[in-house]
This record gives C-alpha cells, structure tokens and sequence, in this order.
C-alpha cells in the first residue's frame, strides 16, 4: 500500500481487468476500426474507474456512466451474430460486477453481491440461448429480449434496495 489511504490497495479490485478485458474484447469484435474500439473502451474504462478511485464525493456519483457509454458505444457497432451478441452481454454482466466491487465498501463485495450480477447473467444466456432455439424470426428476438429486459428489471429493483442483499454499514445510507 502506498499513501495514508493506502491507494494502490483501492486500485487492485479484482473487476477491473475483468471489465478492461470484456471492452477490450467487445472492442475487438465491433465494425469499428481496431484504432478506435480500444481508445472508446480504454478511455471509458479509465473515466469510470478514475471517477469511482479519485474524485470527490459527488463526482464518484456519475462514475459509472463512462464505461457504459463506452460499451453501448461500442456495442452499437457490433455485428449481429451470436459470439459478439454474447461478448457484449458478458461485458454487461461485468460491468455489474464492476459496480458490485465498490472501492467504498469492505473486501469481498463480489461474494455478497453474487445475487446482483447473478440475475442479469442468467437472463444473458437465456436470451442468448433462445436466440438459437427458438426459430429464426422477429419473434424470437423480441422473447429474448424480453428475458433480458426481466433480467434488467429484477437487477434495478436489487440495486435500488440494496438492504436485500448487502448488510454492511454502506446500504443503510
């Protein structure tokens, strides 16, 4: 550790390679040039940890907007296809975890938020999955969106009511 608050400790969360990672490689798979995939996924991931590690109080608020804007960024531009539909739901499904390994709360976050990023991983794979059993149509596509659009309501529904899942001193604020 380094610093009185022991910074280098609140730089080493284990989500962030993990999130790096899943940009990085949605970053790959986009039709964006190579060039400028990974500069919209560095830079966003770079904002969003930056914000959430060193700003103020009130600037860590708005933290997790830039990685998002970078993934939907980058997911505008992803071919439709089952491997880079399911890179970006994976990278989605961490960058919850990226949100669950908050730097202001104790270690082990991820284990007790194992229900919030557990949700919208299921609901990833069942849409993923039914994009292949189900046949080949619109409908199809809008079941499974459906399930991930359940997926996302039971997750904003846990965030919001984070005494369900988390009992540390931070979710009674």
């Amino acid at each position: 550790m380094s610093g009185p608050d022991g910074a280098v400790a609140r730089w080493l969360r284990p989500s962030i390679p993990l999130l790096a990672a899943a940009l990085l490689g949605v970053a790959y798979l986009s039709s964006l040039a190579l060039s400028e995939g990974l500069v919209l996924a560095a830079v966003g991931l770079a904002a969003g940890v930056g914000l959430r590690l060193r700003g103020p109080a009130g600037v860590r608020a708005v933290s997790p907007w830039p990685p998002l804007v970078a993934l939907g960024g980058l997911a505008l531009f992803l071919p439709l296809g089952p491997v880079p539909l399911l890179a970006a739901g994976f990278a989605g499904v961490l960058y919850v975890t990226w949100l669950v390994d908050d730097p202001d709360r104790p270690s082990g976050g991820l284990r007790r938020g194992a229900l919030v990023w557990a949700i919208p991983a299921v609901g990833v794979l069942l849409a993923w999955g039914g994009g292949f059993l189900l046949p080949a149509s619109a409908g199809s596509l809008g079941a499974a969106g459906a399930l991930l659009a359940v997926a996302l309501l039971a997750l904003a529904y846990l965030v919001g009511r984070r005494d369900l899942f988390d009992r540390d001193a931070l979710a009674k604020v």
